[in-house]
């Protein structure tokens, strides 16, 4: 209902509340964020006062989520003398 009155009044609005919302960032840190993340950002993503995204380009395809060659991998590494969790990319 809330986004069918924004969408009533401006389609680019109401992508932009729908899409962040789509991603499941509050899911996704509640399954796997650690309790620091958890604390910072559920309860500033649950009052807007974070907005969420996700990076959906690569140099071989644009904006082609099906396209994409990248690979990455969840590992841990060091970073300012402490041990956290991380990501390699290609």
């Amino acid at each position: 209902m809330v986004v069918s009155k924004i969408s009533s009044r401006s389609v680019a609005a109401s992508i932009t509340v729908m899409v962040p919302n789509s991603l499941g960032p509050g899911e996704l840190l509640e399954k796997y964020g650690m309790p620091e993340q958890k604390d910072k950002y559920l309860t500033r993503l649950a009052k807007g006062l974070e907005v969420p995204c996700f990076a959906l380009t690569g140099v071989h395809s644009g904006s082609d989520a099906g396209g994409m060659r990248d690979i990455s991998v969840v590992t841990k590494g060091k970073y300012q003398g402490k041990e956290v969790p991380g990501v390699k990319l290609n």
